[in-house]
């Protein structure tokens, strides 16, 4: 194991400071000499504190390539900040400082990845699945971290921005407008993975015309009736909108990749009926040859991408008192429900070091400021999601939580299945 550095160390006995949202709202619009100097000690301490625990992970996560490379990583940002000189009134060195940390920060998510697919590649896919809640836990706890860590910088940099509806990224934002910049994202990101993507159709703020589609079920007076346009409300635009497009990029994947399985079948039910006409036509059975079937009326790949029958994914949302909340719906077919729970996990089962995080990390920045995100599927049919945010009455924002970097959940391990697997047995520590 790698040893960290002495400043590392001493930074990662520090304890980290809470900060209300409310006291970064103010500091962001009012005092940002203040909030330069408060965050300035407290990224070096919570990235000192990462590394820390990045080094003690179980299951042989502390080895891999992708673990030493972040411990890297966030030890030099350490190295950067205890040697940078307090900041004073004119901040804007610290700004680069922070932009350059935020900008090399960016690929740590693909280089996590890196490492859980190394211990699942090491440990095999059955060995693997027996730890992978533990791993997902484990992953909780660190991107939840990363969320809080980022907030702080990305406060900072966007404070130095004069704003008439926030501070910093706690802004004044409308929903509508939000989803349906996520939305076209979303399926601009699909139709170059597939070649076609469903409509998405944003309903809340009575600026849509909601359509009804004899070829889905998602019709009936509940979305013929315009519902009366909300107020703005203050959040984090930036991290709403992450959830949006994860959520709808998910979706309209579920609904091209069912709308394509659908015809699939539709072709391979017309050459049957076609191959039993024909044969019935003949005294005897002749085998089709294949001028016989280049024959047929089979879809073509330029027929293929017309959207034709692909049903649309809604997006519906509304203020209530305690709670803005979003529904994302597809008619993807659903999941079944013993694979819900893999929903979740990080990574997925394939080979893609950046695939199968939407989900999960939604949830998280979701969480992260008292929301949550809850996954409802009818199999054979189609998904809905739901976001809730929770809704300040008033701006600044009342405290919804301290942006500090304690997880959601504790996280516990089985001595057991570690001492059977042979690993690291060493836990995060609480």
């Amino acid at each position: 194991m790698r040893a960290l550095g002495r400043r590392v160390e001493d930074f990662a006995r520090k304890s980290c400071r809470a900060f209300p949202l409310e006291e970064l709202y103010r500091l962001g619009r009012d005092d940002r000499p203040q909030l330069a100097r408060l965050i300035h000690q407290e990224i070096a301490i919570r990235n000192a504190q990462l590394c820390k625990e990045l080094l003690l992970l179980p299951f042989g996560l502390a080895e891999t390539a992708g673990v030493r490379k972040v411990v890297e990583c966030f030890s030099s940002y350490v190295d950067w900040l205890s040697e940078f000189p307090a900041p004073s009134k004119d901040d804007a060195a610290f700004t680069e400082l922070l932009k350059q940390i935020l900008k090399d920060n960016a690929d740590i998510t693909r280089t996590v990845g890196g490492a859980v697919l190394e211990v699942r590649s090491a440990l095999g896919e059955a060995q693997y699945e027996e730890v992978r809640t533990e791993v997902d836990l484990i992953l909780d706890r660190f991107f939840i971290k990363r969320i809080g860590l980022r907030f702080l910088i990305q406060h900072h940099i966007e404070a130095a921005e004069a704003s008439s509806d926030g501070s910093g990224i706690i802004r004044s934002m409308e929903v509508g407008n939000v989803l349906r910049a996520a939305a076209a994202e979303a399926r601009s990101a699909v139709v170059e993975e597939f070649g076609l993507a469903p409509q998405v159709e944003v309903i809340g703020d009575g600026a849509e015309i909601p359509l009804v589609h004899t070829n889905t079920y998602a019709t009936g007076s509940s979305l013929s009736r315009p519902i009366p346009k909300q107020d703005c409300f203050t959040h984090v635009p930036s991290h709403v909108h992450f959830i949006c497009f994860q959520l709808l990029r998910n979706a309209c994947q579920a609904a091209v990749g069912n709308w394509k399985r659908r015809q699939c079948q539709e072709q391979r039910e017309l050459l049957l009926a076609v191959a039993s006409d024909a044969a019935a036509q003949q005294s005897q059975s002749v085998p089709l040859g294949r001028a016989t079937v280049a024959g047929f009326p089979i879809m073509s790949r330029k027929l293929m991408q017309l959207p034709e029958g692909l049903a649309p994914v809604r997006a519906i949302f509304a203020h209530g008192r305690e709670d803005v909340s979003i529904k994302v719906s597809d008619e993807g077919g659903g999941i079944p429900r013993s694979e819900l729970q893999q929903a979740w996990s990080y990574y997925g089962t394939g080979d893609d070091r950046a695939a199968g995080v939407g989900l999960p990390l939604s949830r998280l920045h979701a969480r992260y400021y008292g929301g949550d995100v809850v996954l409802k599927s009818m199999e054979g049919f189609g998904t809905d999601v739901y976001v809730f945010l929770d809704r300040p009455p008033m701006a600044p924002p009342r405290h919804l939580r301290d942006i500090s970097e304690t997880p959601s959940r504790a996280i516990t391990f089985s001595p057991r299945k570690i001492h059977r697997l042979s690993l690291n047995s060493r836990a995060l520590n609480p």
